[in-house]
């Protein structure tokens, strides 16, 4: 028999631990977005978050089988590369967003002509 204080021990490790390794995408795509972290140090560093994600993902299940450290581990990794997405679009619209703010600062009427060179039609 389990003691009510064991069970709120253990419920509320579990709540704070996967609370918390459900808020480092969040973190992730946060720190992208203050201009820290880009999207490729994100997915370079993918072989460090599959480590961690297990790590955390064995620590944090109850049991000790494998299948209910995967049903953790996935959701945690496709967050991670969720975040490196979301950081990537956002790089893509900064990226083209500097480009025709160029384009108009330079006087061009095409975007895809930064240097604002008029182009011969023959």
């Amino acid at each position: 028999m389990i003691s009510a204080t064991e069970y709120v021990l253990f419920t509320l490790r579990i709540l704070l631990v996967f609370g918390i390794a459900f808020l480092i995408p969040v973190i992730l795509v946060l720190l992208n977005f203050i201009g820290i972290i880009s999207s490729k140090n994100i997915f370079r560093s993918w072989r460090m978050a599959i480590f961690l994600a297990a790590v955390i993902s064995a620590l944090a299940t109850p049991t000790a089988d494998p299948t209910s450290m995967f049903l953790l581990m996935f959701p945690l990794l496709a967050l991670y590369f969720l975040a490196g997405g979301i950081a990537k679009l956002r790089e893509r619209w900064l990226a083209k967003r500097h480009k025709t703010e160029m384009a108009d600062l330079l006087g061009s009427d095409d975007p895809n002509d930064p240097q604002g060179e008029a182009t011969v039609t023959r």
